[in-house]
């Protein structure tokens, strides 16, 4: 049996019927009014009507009884008035004669066209290293004049409560704020204070959705909205407030800034992009080709599938799934850097000799940054990990350990597409017979290239020295070949572990699947 709400109760059968009378394609566009999915993220009690016992059609019902028996609740909820009125006998309103503060909104922000704007990922830092979406508004406003404006998500990150504020968008949600500033002053954000590029994609809209959309984004700048980095982020809310127009439009569940960008070129909503590179980029000859466009970068969650063969082991399969992220191994389409993110990576194996499957390896956090010096500007390269993975002791025995390695260093070209990099590393993990502190001096290279038509290769050759204690070093060669095609990926790589006499050798071929 179905409890409704009290302000529900009295309602007549035909609101329920009205709603079970929708198309599913009206259905999905109600879901994106309400935020309802993937899952439900705004408790604020002035959004949500139905209560804690939600539903869509408990929130239609809610809405429905709301507006019939509240003139002025059409203020609060134009979006919502505008969509029922039309399958519901609600009666005809204007929200424009009755509203003040929405018809200063209505004149202020005018929505003649609607862009999608995505600034580029920034690894060094965990405020930009996933990038940032965002809409653009264009058109005329009362008074005559040609205004552009932003429409941005996005929460306050401070640095000195950083680990605070952190575990807050992970798990309990920190206030977010949705701000509505003139777009210049975005752009002159990302470009001159950031140096971020940034790319922005006009969308092809029906033009009778548009008042829908300015109406809903005005009762989301009512509204308490929870930031979570994972589930409710800038790219989330962006996403479902497209699906108002779009509904189909799929992306995953941990979504990203460059998901909804690929959702949209997937799903032929962008007539044409325009990008606006980074201030530092002005006085040099570069062209749009050298800057990678988002639609065409791989997707950024992967699962991979492994087969190892090690002299000491014997043969092991492994799974890892990285929910957002990006590796070394990856053929990254940047002319500018080459990168590495991961955040809560996991790798299982199983080891065919004794038939055991166990934790391999835990990614909490994993930045790498290896930026060219081309004289056009100078910035250092390094590393930042923290997790949980093997290594391998004086007698070159594999332990499994927590660590904390962070580096620092450069990277010049020696060709457009050849790289050579240098890298000092420390750290710290508990290991039997050796120190806990290390140092690891870390040189290499790395090559792209594109010899076929269906695919492109990525080479990395790396050595290190890994200090176990005093002058005992271990040494390590790794090679490693990317080929990569259509979302996917297989990665072949070699390495060779030496300390004194001892030493191991790591052969592994993984097929990577981008999703």
């Amino acid at each position: 049996m179905l409890l409704l709400p009290k302000q529900v109760v009295a309602l007549p059968l035909q609101a329920q019927t009205f709603y079970q009378q929708l198309p599913a394609y009206e259905k999905a566009r109600w879901k994106a009014l309400i935020n309802a999915e993937p899952n439900q993220k705004i408790t604020d009690k002035s959004f949500i009507l139905s209560g804690s016992d939600f539903s869509a059609e408990d929130e239609w019902l809610a809405s429905y009884a709301h507006l019939q028996n509240n003139p002025g609740a059409i203020c609060r909820f134009p979006a919502r008035y505008r969509f029922m009125q039309t399958y519901t006998d609600l009666p005809v309103r204007n929200p424009l004669n009755i509203c003040p503060e929405y018809r200063k909104f209505v004149e202020n922000v005018p929505f003649d066209q609607l862009k999608l704007v995505y600034a580029s990922a920034d690894v060094s830092s965990p405020v930009t290293m996933m990038g940032h979406v965002m809409l653009a508004t264009e058109g005329i406003n009362n008074k005559g004049r040609l205004t552009r404006n932003s429409i941005s998500f996005s929460v306050d990150l401070e640095q000195i409560k950083l680990l605070k504020d952190g575990w807050r968008t992970l798990v309990s949600g920190k206030e977010g704020y949705l701000a509505i500033t003139p777009l210049k002053e975005h752009f002159d954000f990302y470009q001159n204070t950031e140096q971020r590029d940034v790319w922005s994609f006009t969308l092809i809209l029906p033009e009778r959705n548009l008042p829908l959309i300015r109406d809903h984004i005005w009762e989301l700048k009512q509204t308490r909205l929870d930031y979570l980095f994972h589930s409710y982020n800038c790219a989330t809310l962006i996403a479902n407030i497209l699906k108002i127009s779009q509904p189909e439009l799929d992306v995953s569940y941990w979504t990203s800034p460059l998901d909804v960008v690929q959702a949209a070129e997937k799903n032929q909503l962008i007539s044409q992009s325009e990008l606006r590179a980074a201030s530092r980029w002005q006085h040099h000859q570069i062209s749009d080709d050298d800057f990678p466009y988002p639609a065409k970068q791989n997707r950024d969650s992967q699962i991979n599938i492994g087969f190892t063969i090690s002299k000491r082991l014997g043969d092991v399969a492994t799974l890892e799934w990285l929910p957002t992220s990006h590796t070394l191994e990856d053929y990254q389409l940047s002319r500018f850097s080459d990168s590495e993110l991961k955040i809560a990576g996991i790798t299982l194996e199983h080891q065919l000799v004794n038939n055991r499957t166990e934790l391999q390896q835990l990614d909490f956090y994993s930045v790498v940054k290896l930026t060219p010096n081309k004289g056009l500007y100078d910035e250092l390269s390094g590393r930042l990990q923290l997790g949980y993975k093997p290594f391998y002791d004086a007698k070159l025995t594999r332990q499994k350990t927590g660590y904390i390695e962070a580096g620092v260093g450069k990277t010049y070209p020696l060709t457009e597409s050849l790289y050579l990099f240098g890298l000092i590393n420390a750290g710290y993990r508990p290991l039997n017979d050796a120190d806990g502190l290390y140092v690891r001096p870390e040189a290499g290279a790395y090559l792209y290239s594109s010899p076929f038509s269906t695919g492109k290769l990525k080479t990395r050759l790396t050595t290190s020295a890994l200090r176990l204690k005093q002058d005992q070093w271990q040494q390590d060669y790794q090679f490693t070949q990317t080929f990569s095609f259509s979302g996917q990926a297989l990665v072949l790589s070699y390495r060779h572990l030496t300390h004194d006499k001892d030493s191991e050798n790591i052969t592994q071929l993984v097929w990577k699947h981008y999703l």
